[in-house]
């Protein structure tokens, strides 16, 4: 083999090596609780005056994606999400994440199949049965039952000609099939 093939071979080994090693730097987070909320308060806190210690509540994989949502609560009683990206090595990275005083919120995530609307809060003393999502730019939405879960997190993928999530109603209803005023 010649020095050429031998100095080529050499490149790319080191090249691969390299790869790897970012690779696995940045999917460092164990398929854990604990390891999920430490990463999480990390990531909160990495710009934040104030410290943030969020609580991990529930971890969902969006269907068969490489996405999974965490719900958390703060000590101050607000919520949040963060989106977590699986890797081949089967550990998380966070992509993003977001936290508010809202009762429910929702978002749009991107995944490796494609765009889902989620839909995540709370529902203090189960008053709520069901919330309807309903796009108002897009011919979109769902309806979500929420009867049972006091922190829920809901999710419905999106038509890949969908466009302008934002803004969206929210309608809640009680069992009764009533409206509740929000």
């Amino acid at each position: 083999m010649s020095k050429k093939a031998m100095y080529y071979i050499a490149i790319i080994i080191v090249l691969c090596i390299g790869f790897s090693l970012f690779y696995i730097n940045q999917y460092s987070i164990n398929n854990d609780e604990r390891s999920i909320q430490s990463s999480l308060k990390e990531w909160l806190n990495r710009a934040s005056e104030e410290e943030l210690d969020p609580n991990v509540l529930e971890t969902v994989q969006l269907d068969d994606t490489s996405s999974y949502i965490t719900i958390f609560q703060l000590e101050n009683g607000n919520h949040g999400y963060s989106h977590l990206i699986k890797g081949i090595n089967s550990k998380f990275k966070i992509q993003h994440s977001g936290h508010g005083t809202g009762l429910v919120s929702y978002q749009v995530i991107d995944t490796n199949k494609g765009k889902y609307m989620i839909l995540y809060g709370r529902n203090p003393n189960l008053n709520i049965d069901h919330i309807s999502l309903k796009s108002i730019h897009e011919d979109f939405g769902f309806d979500a039952d929420v009867s049972k879960n006091e922190i829920f997190v809901r999710y419905e993928d999106v038509p890949s000609d969908f466009k302008n999530p934002f803004p969206a109603n929210l309608t809640f209803y009680d069992k009764n099939n009533n409206e509740i005023l929000q």
